[in-house]
């Protein structure tokens, strides 16, 4: 279950008595003023809603976030800074007032968010792994934006996460790539990701899932070159259907010695066109004992309770973080393709910025999340150049944060249980 930034904000604005939504009686228009009779249900006099914050929630303005300098209350009228509104021409937009800035709110939750863990949490299970593979997300499935796959890069074509066709579970991604130019292709390398220099000298195979736009036009490639400048390039040759998933195959292949850069590109030969790529493995002749997180065990914080492979539970693991990546290590040689799946538990989404972002999370845990961010959503306030009533803001923010040492201990999560481990095996 989630929940949206939207209803998030909504909670937190009812909770600290900072919550009116109306209407316009009064559609929009090429002017400063907002307009609804229906505010004067609410007060009596001039200026009562000066310096409050207007947030327009649909029609043309949707989005749009402006200060009130001045309220006349005989008509309803909120005249705010800044330019003209868009015309809504009959259209009546519902639109929200803040006494508390509103980028605070939102402010407040993520901070809540990244303090609350282990209170409350994501539960993960994760599938991506293979044993003995050496590329990182060969799943394809940590996106830092749709168009934007973490460890890859692209060479003239478009990359978009796809999850309406993948290969694996429900829930799942691929990565799309369309040839902005021919012979387009996204790749991983090691001038990013330096560990695939350990393959210098070693025989290798790779194998890569495809789905061609067009028949034939996906093919894996091994890139390298030396320090005296010498380039190796290797290419798949398998045959490959449109429009159908294709175990693509480029095995037995011996790297050169002593090299300084090596890539493995997935190619898409037809510009305009697209290839899907899903479940890469690159296997080396050197045994592989640590394998980097998936990015949801990326941060630090995260526990990770349970390892298993292929289905059994194992106890020789541990988990390293340097200054670059978190690894785990698992004591002895995994088989090729073994799946590895990681049960844990990570903090929660703390960077929500759109109404329609998500946070892991439902009731009656949002109760919490939202006790601890009006405690900062009021220490914010108090420390604004603009609060008249620092003192008054700065005791709500302790009481606000009593409340929620009180609600967790009933409200905070538990934590599945964990296997033990044998950390000196590794």
């Amino acid at each position: 279950m989630s929940t949206t930034l939207s209803t998030l904000i909504d909670r937190l604005s009812q909770r600290v008595g900072d919550y009116l939504q109306a209407t316009v009686t009064t559609a929009l228009t090429t002017s400063k003023s907002v307009v609804s009779t229906d505010l004067n249900k609410y007060t009596n006099r001039d200026d009562f809603y000066n310096r409050y914050w207007v947030y327009i929630t649909d029609k043309a303005n949707i989005g749009d976030y402006r200060r009130v300098d001045d309220y006349t209350n005989s008509t309803g009228t909120l005249t705010v800074i800044g330019a003209n509104f868009l015309s809504d021409t009959a259209n009546l937009a519902t639109f929200q007032l803040h006494k508390y800035d509103r980028n605070n709110k939102i402010r407040a939750l993520n901070r809540a968010s990244r303090a609350i863990f282990p209170n409350l949490f994501k539960n993960i299970i994760n599938h991506d792994l293979r044993g003995q593979n050496i590329l990182p997300n060969a799943h394809f499935e940590d996106w830092s934006s749709t168009t934007a796959l973490y460890f890859a890069s692209a060479s003239n074509v478009t990359l978009a996460e796809s999850s309406s066709t993948y290969r694996g579970s429900l829930g799942t991604s691929s990565a799309k790539a369309t040839a902005s130019a021919g012979n387009g292709y996204v790749y991983f390398t090691s001038a990013t990701y330096p560990k695939l220099l350990d393959l210098s000298g070693q025989t290798v195979n790779l194998t890569a899932w495809a789905y061609p736009e067009v028949a034939n036009d996906a093919s894996l490639v091994i890139y390298t070159l030396k320090a005296d400048g010498t380039a190796q390039t290797l290419t798949s040759t398998t045959t490959c259907p449109a429009t159908a998933w294709t175990k693509l195959e480029l095995l037995q292949q011996t790297l050169n010695d002593d090299l300084v850069l090596v890539e493995i590109r997935f190619k898409t030969t037809t510009n305009s066109k697209y290839v899907q790529w899903d479940d890469a493995q690159l296997f080396g002749a050197d045994t592989v004992y640590e394998y980097c997180l998936p990015l949801d065990f990326q941060n630090a914080q995260a526990k990770i309770k349970k390892v298993c492979v292929d289905g059994e539970y194992i106890f020789d693991w541990d988990v390293n973080y340097d200054s670059t990546y978190g690894w785990l290590k698992v004591g002895h040689a995994l088989n090729s393709g073994d799946e590895i799946t990681i049960e844990g538990i990570v903090p929660l989404e703390s960077t929500l910025a759109a109404v329609t972002d998500t946070i892991s999370l439902s009731d009656p845990y949002v109760d919490l999340l939202v006790e601890l961010a009006a405690s900062y959503l009021m220490d914010a306030e108090a420390g604004s150049p603009s609060s008249l009533d620092r003192n008054n803001l700065i005791s709500e923010s302790i009481r606000y944060m009593a409340t929620y040492n009180t609600l967790k201990r009933n409200l905070r999560m538990k934590e599945p249980q964990g296997t033990t481990r044998f950390k000196e095996t590794i």
